[in-house]
């Protein structure tokens, strides 16, 4: 199959717009769709350009760094040169990761992996191959930057914590959220929410619980009544040592908090 310079146009405008995409996004870093595109079409630009040159391997290495340096200023709107710089470093990685995957999947299938380097090649690989190999390469880092993002920014705010209720206690993961802004209104206890599968567990079983009424709060959404008890205590654990705070309320909320992975809303006043 012989395919021309139209093909592979195509190909390094579309694989470039995905990876700078990638390394914005890993990074946390403003842009915008005219300025990735922007940035992708000079890349291909300049791929299309040398092999059509005589520059030298080494000459070509040093055209490429400063051609990512180019498309990476271009692509980040921000005026943090360490964000550039890391923005750098993530589409040249990003970039050399790529390249080698598909290298290896074209010599595991028996492919030519030159089709990777021309613009003009005869190969059995279908059309838009690497498009795809591309795209999948995006969702799945797309998905681990994701997760990595939220366990930089909500895991510092996890606590081990224990609920003492009813004279049985419950080990959960409590999450520090700057949000629950809850007090008793009479002796301005503070409250913290159980999600719905830890009040399943304390509320729906035989132990004993002390009703202290319904309390008003105040969402994005809208009001609502929420159910709280009195607990007999609330122990948070930090690293070694444990903190017991007695004087406190428990809410009863009708949804999971972070995918199921935290059980407990607790309260900023506490720390």
């Amino acid at each position: 199959m012989e395919v021309y310079v139209e093909y592979v146009i195509i190909d390094n405008l579309i694989i470039d717009f995905l990876l700078l995409k990638l390394s914005t996004k890993t990074v946390q870093v403003r842009s915008s769709f005219f300025r990735i595109l922007i940035s992708a079409i000079l890349g291909t630009v300049v791929a299309v350009i040398i092999p059509l040159t005589k520059v030298s391997n080494n000459f070509q290495v040093l055209i490429k760094l400063l051609l990512a340096l180019a498309m990476c200023l271009i692509s980040a709107n921000t005026d943090s040169l360490k964000k550039h710089f890391f923005n750098v470093c993530f589409f040249i990685l990003y970039t050399s990761l790529l390249g080698g995957a598909i290298i290896a999947l074209f010599y595991l299938s028996g492919v030519d992996y030159n089709v990777y380097f021309t613009i003009h090649y005869n190969s059995f690989a279908p059309i838009g191959i690497t498009i795809l190999l591309v795209y999948v390469f995006y969702l799945l880092l797309t998905k681990l930057i994701k997760r990595l993002i939220t366990v930089k920014n909500v895991y510092p705010f996890f606590r081990k914590c224990a609920v003492v209720v009813g004279g049985k206690k419950f080990i959960v993961n409590g999450y520090i959220d700057s949000g629950n802004l809850l007090f008793e209104p009479k002796y301005n206890l503070p409250i913290i929410v159980a999600s719905k599968n830890l009040s399943n567990k304390i509320f729906n079983g035989n132990l004993v619980v002390k009703n202290n009424g319904l309390i008003k709060y105040q969402t994005a959404g809208g009001e609502g009544v929420m159910n709280v008890y009195v607990l007999d205590k609330l122990l948070i654990y930090n690293g070694v040592s444990v903190s017991t705070v007695k004087n406190v309320l428990i809410g009863k909320s009708e949804q999971n908090f972070y995918g199921g992975e935290c059980d407990l809303l607790l309260h900023p006043s506490l720390f």
